[in-house]
């Protein structure tokens, strides 16, 4: 915990319920979205993001997820929560952990994403397509 704090500030994100994506899917989606959010000139308003409509932008795809923490018990819908809930499994329950979390995810913080892109990592993302974005989002 101390070490994600340390990297990411006091937003550590959340936990969501996206059976849909693996965590490496999900991590370089949040990338994609973090690199689209930059492109669009960081606006958050409804109307047209540098030629990218809000309904199809980034933000859009992110604020979805961030909604699918609500399906997460609240008991373990915090990256706090999470890491204490697997701190007090028995060794049993540990073992057979993927039963009780196999459709969690862990959704990251964009902020942290964004200023990484900024910085210039995750260059990659320049390729993608956004004209692509309407699909996706209709399937998440």
């Amino acid at each position: 915990m101390d070490m994600l704090e340390e990297r990411l500030g006091s937003d550590l994100g959340k936990m969501i319920y996206l059976p849909e994506l693996e965590q490496g899917e999900l991590n370089s989606l949040v990338w994609a979205i973090a690199y689209s959010f930059t492109q669009s000139g960081g606006s958050l308003s409804p109307e047209k993001m540098n030629g990218i409509e809000y309904e199809y932008s980034g933000m859009k795809i992110y604020m979805m997820l961030d909604k699918r923490s609500s399906l997460v018990p609240s008991e373990i819908n915090t990256v706090g929560r999470f890491s204490q809930f697997l701190k007090k499994m028995s060794d049993n329950e540990y073992v057979n952990r993927q039963e009780v979390i196999s459709n969690i995810r862990w959704l990251p913080p964009l902020e942290h994403y964004k200023d990484m892109v900024v910085k210039g990592y995750g260059l990659s993302f320049s390729k993608i397509d956004f004209s692509s974005w309407p699909s996706l989002i209709g399937e998440v």
